[in-house]
């Protein structure tokens, strides 16, 4: 008897699968000089800037006077990582669809359908690891349950990175030109640090929630319930509309 579509691939995302594909995109960014900047560049503010906080604080105080000057500058410096996250799994993805991969993986028992589930569950992951050690690193006034919840906004934000490329480039040299606009959305969390309530104009902006968590200033504005909710309520309402225009397009 022949087996059905939705029995052929009832088995999707397995630990093993995911653990099998985690290590062939590692391997497979390895390989790829510009992949490996990205990774690199998405841990090394952790490693460089706690050792020279105090000097780095010290400066901007003598210069600007800015008290804490990697406090004010953390909301983007949470965020760029997600977005290098993001770009390394978008530009994986793009690599699969250029090489006809995912035209494969769609007649096997796997499906596309798990393998978008793979990339977003694996982009979380990472990100979300990265952004709990960053939140300890530079916003510890937040407190663990914060900082967690931050995380995963910050993890979301990722996702959401890496679909946008997928979703609106075609290929690997449309993906290269639409991360100068990628890039711009590192600059919307620092909007949040405008003491005006004009900021909020930039809520429709999902990064903008990350800035306004953290709020380094003391301001007017949206009480901390509110700013959670719409945090992760702007969040994965973007994640939702890419992974489905995605998998539209995956093909």
């Amino acid at each position: 008897m022949s087996m059905t579509p939705s029995t052929t691939r009832a088995t999707g995302l397995t630990p093993k699968r995911f653990t099998t594909l985690l290590a062939a995109d590692t391997r497979n960014a390895g390989r790829d000089p510009t992949l490996i900047f990205g990774i690199v560049m998405s841990i090394l503010p952790t490693i460089l800037i706690p050792p020279f906080r105090d000097a780095i604080n010290g400066w901007a105080r003598g210069l600007f006077a800015i008290p804490d000057l990697v406090l004010w500058a953390s909301p983007m410096l949470m965020t760029l990582p997600a977005i290098l996250i993001g770009w390394i799994t978008g530009f994986l993805f793009l690599e699969d669809r250029d090489e006809a991969t995912l035209l494969a993986i769609d007649i096997t028992p796997f499906g596309k359908g798990a393998y978008l589930q793979y990339r977003t569950v694996a982009t979380i992951l990472v990100a979300f690891v990265i952004s709990v050690v960053n939140g300890f690193v530079f916003t510890p006034h937040l407190g663990p349950a914060l900082i967690l919840f931050m995380a995963l906004l910050v993890a979301l934000f990722a996702v959401s990175m890496a679909f946008v490329f997928p979703a609106l480039a075609r290929n690997k040299v449309e993906g290269l030109a639409l991360t100068k606009v990628v890039n711009l959305f590192s600059i919307a969390p620092l909007l949040a640090l405008v003491p005006s309530l004009w900021r909020y104009l930039a809520a429709p902006v999902p990064s903008f929630w990350i800035g306004e968590l953290i709020n380094p200033a003391s301001r007017p504005g949206l009480p901390l319930w509110a700013i959670l909710v719409l945090g992760l309520l702007t969040h994965m309402a973007l994640v939702v509309w890419l992974y489905r225009f995605t998998l539209r397009r995956a093909g």
